[in-house]
């Protein structure tokens, strides 16, 4: 999960105003305005879903930021009719199109940032190994960014277009979605007659991995 949401995160805030600027065709300030609304909802993102993911909807909170993501990675293209009459993929057109993908998408990432950063110390923050857990975290992340910027700047260049590298985006958001149905288990385990619970007082909640 933390390797698959870098990857978006920083491949989407690193190339962004070159996207739009070279694919879109925006004027640099108009681009530059789509990347400061990105990291404005991004932090709405992280209050919002922050309550939510503590409340007893944190599974589908956790989905809803997840899908954000995929939506918004989407939002980034548009499906064209080529010069042979098929169907291709072209930069999205239009502000409407950019507007919603900036709020999907900023939404979105607040939310799937803060889920990241707070699951596994909930379900593992009590164990002698949580800081060990941490370190294997911390390098999947950053794996995951460097990977987004430069498998999407190589997908580019050699295409000399972005929206194959961007077509992986709502991919990986679909992946995520994925993982944190494993995280957030629906089933309820049948009751103890010591009436034991999980951690911290989650039952089933291990068996959905960080």
């Amino acid at each position: 999960f933390s390797f698959e949401l870098l990857y978006v995160i920083n491949a989407v805030t690193h190339l962004l105003v070159r996207f739009l600027t070279t694919e879109v065709k925006l004027q640099l300030s108009h681009a530059g305005w789509y990347s400061s609304l990105v990291f404005a909802l991004s932090i709405v993102g992280k209050v919002t879903f922050g309550a939510a993911l503590d409340s007893p909807h944190r599974r589908l909170a956790g989905l809803t930021c997840c899908t954000l993501v995929a939506l918004g990675g989407a939002l980034t293209l548009r499906i064209a009719r080529g010069p042979d009459g098929g169907l291709t993929l072209e930069a999205a057109d239009g502000h409407p199109q950019l507007l919603m993908f900036a709020t999907c998408f900023g939404l979105g990432y607040g939310g799937c940032f803060t889920l990241s950063q707070s699951r596994a110390a909930r379900l593992y923050g009590h164990t002698d190994s949580f800081s060990q857990l941490q370190s294997v975290l911390a390098v999947a992340q950053y794996l995951g960014s460097f990977c987004g910027v430069v498998v999407t700047s190589s997908l580019q260049e050699r295409s000399g277009s972005f929206c194959g590298a961007f077509a992986l985006f709502p991919l990986l958001g679909m992946a995520m979605c994925m993982h944190t149905l494993r995280m957030f288990p629906s089933r309820s385990p049948r009751p103890s007659p010591h009436g034991a619970r999980g951690p911290c007082g989650e039952p089933g909640d291990l068996a959905g991995g960080a």
